[in-house]
Order: structure tokens, then sequence, then C-alpha cells
């Protein structure tokens, strides 16, 4: 274990490590850039107030001790933003301080052409040497900072996937750029739980943040990065408050937050009785031991008598269940319908093959698996869930509190649908779904 993450990306060890390097340093170039802009907006300062103190002492009258605070008046303004910029980018992340002090400066080059006596040029001037203040001292902070990420998956399958490459391309987006200032460590725990805590508690030793795919995985970060405070940001978490990973205000006391993949369930079920008029009963096959699966099972137990389904369950606890189980609850209903349930997604082939061989249709969480052969989804779209969390990682490591940052829940994807599998099972399409749907074939 203790080279566990030393293994070069081309020759992946057995945990599934995987380092990737590239690119150049245009990020750094970018913070160097600020920091020097920072500069050169001072130094032009001090030439230009010197030259226009004599026009200002004319126009107002000004006593030797006021020419001393117009003239020193950003010093001090740079002062209190060069010491508060530490304390603010640890609340709010170091880019959006950077940001604001970009907006302070600007203001106040405005404030100070508007400027209709010294009081308020001296305040415009404290206020511009504030912004310029906390852009100098956070991008000269951030100049030579590199991250090792470590990105641990619960189980290959497409859904998770796509969460994983969003997040990266989310982090990339705030500027942490793989081989630039983020080299990635990767595992996956193929839905192996001892993996799971063995991946976990490596990354807490090893990593500055981790992200934690899939409701196990994120669980096992938690437990092994709690003592260390090591950031954990989770995603496709589909309750994290039944995770134990946030309170009923979606925060936690601990550094950790994320996304959730709440599922559409309603729109789901609409979607079912639209395709499958005379449908009555819905199988949903769900293992006992992921707690997000649970969850989704009672949303679909609590709506389904609305549109008049009944829903016909069947627990599993490993992947090896799932032909028995589909024998048994395949002939008992009308059609199956997936959840965000990773187990069960990682054998959808399985799944499939039983249920083509009956003729009952598979609806699906995501749009993968409807491409992968279910008739169609009001599924979470994984992508944007993706760089969702990246976007919130980057938040941490600008300085931001992971438990201050409340979790994001997916907004849901657009329908999509599969007319070779309708067609196959002789099932109809309406009209209405046609017409606003994604036909996966045309992808």
């Amino acid at each position: 274990m203790a080279g566990l993450f030393r293994t070069a990306s081309k020759q992946p060890n057995p945990l599934g490590t995987a380092i990737r390097t590239r690119g150049s340093g245009k990020y750094i170039f970018g913070l160097t850039l600020s920091a020097g802009l920072a500069g050169l907006l001072y130094g032009y300062d001090t030439v230009s107030i010197s030259g226009a103190i004599e026009f200002l002492h004319a126009r107002y009258g000004l006593s030797t001790l006021m020419e001393g605070l117009v003239i020193s008046s950003i010093m001090l303004g740079a002062v209190i933003g060069a010491a508060t910029a530490g304390f603010l980018s640890d609340r709010f992340g170091r880019k959006r301080i950077l940001i604001i002090g970009g907006a302070f400066f600007l203001v106040a080059a405005v404030w100070s052409a508007l400027a209709i006596g010294p009081i308020a040029l001296i305040v415009a001037r404290v206020a511009g040497g504030y912004g310029i203040g906390l852009t100098a001292a956070l991008a000269v902070a951030g100049t030579d900072k590199t991250y090792t990420i470590g990105i641990a998956q619960f189980a290959e399958h497409s859904s998770l996937d796509n969460c994983r490459e969003g997040f990266i391309q989310g982090l990339a987006e705030m500027g942490y750029v793989e081989g630039e200032n983020v080299t990635f460590i990767v595992q996956n725990a193929q839905a192996d739980m001892g993996l799971c805590q063995q991946i976990a508690q490596q990354m807490a030793q090893e990593c500055d943040l981790v992200c934690a795919i899939a409701t196990p995985m994120a669980q096992a970060a938690f437990n092994a990065c709690m003592d260390s405070g090591k950031p954990v940001i989770y995603t496709a978490v589909s309750d994290p408050a039944a995770a134990m990973l946030a309170n009923d205000e979606g925060k936690s006391e601990y550094n950790v937050t994320g996304t959730c993949d709440v599922l559409p369930v309603e729109a789901q079920l609409k979607l079912i009785r639209s395709f499958l008029p005379e449908a009555k009963k819905i199988g949903i096959l769900y293992t006992t031991s992921e707690t997000n699966s649970e969850s989704q099972l009672k949303l679909y137990q609590d709506l389904a008598g609305t549109y008049g389904f009944e829903i016909v369950a069947s627990g599993i606890s490993t992947g090896a269940d799932i032909p028995l189980a589909c024998d048994n609850l395949l002939p008992q209903v009308d059609c199956l319908t997936n959840l965000t349930d990773n187990t069960v997604v990682s054998y959808l082939a399985v799944v499939l093959d039983k249920a083509n061989a009956l003729g009952k249709p598979v609806f699906g969480s995501e749009i993968e698996q409807v491409k992968n052969g279910c008739i169609a989804s009001e599924g979470v779209e994984y992508i944007s869930l993706g760089q969702q969390t990246g976007r919130m990682a980057a938040q941490v490591l600008d300085g931001a509190f992971a438990g201050a940052i409340p979790f994001v829940s997916s907004e849901g994807g657009d329908m999509c649908y599969n007319p070779d599998v309708a067609e196959a099972l002789g099932v109809t399409i309406p009209e209405a779904d046609l017409a606003r749907g994604i036909d996966v074939t045309q992808q």
C-alpha cells in the first residue's frame, strides 16, 4: 500500500490508480499577470496622484495634512486589503475575492473621477487600495501552489464515468487544469466495499481533496477524512441527509459537500404511463445496502398510486443476485424502471437480456442507459452534475470551507427515448413524447 499512488498512468495498480499529467503553465501565467497588474495599478496611481496633488490643492484648498491623507489613502486601503485577504479567501474562495478586488478598483476609479470633495476622494482611494491589496496578496499567494486531487469512484458504469469527466471539466473551467496545477489520482472500487475503504483511507493521506463518486464511496471518504480535515466533495449521492453527509439545511459541520442526483420520479412515472397506458405493475431492482436506492424506492412507492401503478421491488445484495432476481421479478410486472443503483446499473446488460427475452420494457435513469438498451428515461444529466461538482471543488481549493457550502441537487435531464428498442418491443412512442424527447439513436 505504501506506493499505491505512485504508479504511472499506463501502469495501473490493482486498485485502478491513474495519474495523468499534461499541459502548460497557463494558469500560473494568469495568476502572475493578475499580481503584475495589481502592482502596475499601484505604481500608476503613485505617479498620477503626485502630478495631480497641486491641482487638488488649488481646487479644494488642502492643508498639508489633507494632502498627505489624499496621497497615502490608497496605501491605507492596500494594507487593509492585504490583511483581510486570507480570511476572506478561506471563507469565500480565492477566485471570488480576486474578482471582488477588481470590482473595488473599478468602482473606486469611477468614484474618484466624480468626487466632489477631498473626503469623498480619500474614501474612493481607500476603496481602490483595498482592491489592489486583495488582488496582489491572493494572486501572489497562489502562483506556486499545485494540488493532488483523488477521484474515488464506487463502480464503473456510464453514469459515474460521466460524473468523473464532468468533474474534471468543471475544475478546468475554474482554472484548475490537469497537468498545470492539478494532478489527478483516479481509482475505481468496482462496487467492492472493502476496496472503498482502502481507497478512501489512502486518499485521505495522500491527497489535498477527495472527490467521491456515489453514496458508498462518499460515506467511506467522509469517514476516512473526518479526522484529518481533508475536504471531501461528493457527487451522485441521491440523499446526502440520509447518508449522514449533510444536515436538514444541506450543510455539514465537517469539511464535506457536493451534488445530489435526485431522480425526477414523478416525471418518470408520467413517462411510463404515457408509453404503457395499460400497465399496472412496475418492477424495481435495488441493492439493500445502498442508502440512495432505499430513498429512491420510497419515493416511487409514495407516488406510484397517484398514476395507477403498484411498485414491486426486489432487493439484492450483490451483482451475482441479479439473474435470479430478474427471473423472479419480471413475470410479476409490466416493466422495470431503474434507480441510480450502482450495482444494478453495473449489471444493466444482464437485466436487459432478461427483460427483452420476456418482452418487458426497461426504463432508464439517464441517457446513457437509454443508449445501451433501455426504452426511455426522464433522468439525470451526469456530465452537468459532475461539472457543478468540479466548480464546488474549485471553491474549496480557493479556500472556502466545504461544510459551509450547501449541497446542490440536479435539475434533471431531458427526456430521451430509443426508437429501435420501442419497435423491437412493440411499443408505440406517443407523438407528444416524440416531439419533446431526444432520439438517442441520432446522438
